[in-house]
């Protein structure tokens, strides 16, 4: 098998408390001999010591940037810009991944796939509502393509925008990650890798966790309802 150059970007705004345990998930990867990764963490103009935190970390194999653009993708795409590797994933600050991660990635990649996702799981403290978000995670948000193509009989795709990886040549294609703020931007993403470059594949083990602060902050209802409309935006574009 042909051997890998990696590149990680990690976009990250007051992520001091979380960065610590994604870099070290990223650190930890089982890459194959002659494989090669590097680590680029982005802080987005943060308020507390996510970059001191971060670069105490890195050590050689990382980067530290500053994107003062607000928003995931605007530090995506200045990590993207830096980058060295062939492949580029996308792992957000306060999530963590299994050692096999980078490997699926490549795997799906090579395989033919231009970009791979994959299910995120929220570490919930309540097992009902992790039993619940399981199954929701791995089987129905890789439904939601389908529903797209039939409504709008365009190529859709769907990714998570903090657990993804690309073909450095697919995100060129696309003219890199779209200038989208927040609701959307990895809707937009994957519309965009789907209809330019190709296949964009979901991939069951290419997962990640995450903290389930969102669903406490805003509610899950409403968090789904918005992520539904700004995906379904999108797949109308």
């Amino acid at each position: 098998m042909d051997t890998n150059r990696f590149t990680v970007v990690i976009p990250a705004y007051n992520e001091s408390e979380t960065i610590g345990s994604a870099i070290r998930s990223v650190q930890d990867q089982r890459l194959a001999e002659g494989d090669h990764l590097e680590i680029i963490v982005v802080d987005n103009n943060s308020q507390d010591d996510t970059a001191l935190v971060a670069a105490s970390l890195l050590g050689p194999t990382g980067r530290v940037l500053t994107a003062m653009e607000q928003g995931p993708n605007f530090a995506r795409q200045c990590g993207f810009q830096a980058s060295t590797g062939s492949i580029i994933a996308f792992l957000d600050a306060d999530c963590t991944v299994p050692p096999t991660w980078l490997s699926s990635i490549g795997r799906a990649i090579q395989a033919g796939a231009c970009a791979v996702s994959g299910p995120v799981y929220y570490t919930f403290e309540s097992r009902w509502a992790a039993a619940i978000s399981r199954p929701y995670a791995s089987l129905v948000v890789p439904m939601v393509p389908w529903i797209a193509r039939c409504l709008t009989r365009k190529p859709a795709a769907v990714l998570a925008g903090g657990n993804f990886g690309a073909a450095r040549w697919a995100l060129e294609a696309i003219g890199g990650l779209p200038p989208v703020p927040f609701w959307g931007d990895d809707a937009r993403t994957a519309m965009l890798l789907a209809r330019e470059a190709g296949r964009v594949r979901f991939a069951r083990d290419v997962y990640a966790y995450t903290s389930p602060r969102r669903f406490e902050q805003d509610g899950l209802l409403m968090l789904n309802v918005r992520y539904a409309v700004s995906y379904f935006q999108a797949a109308f574009q």
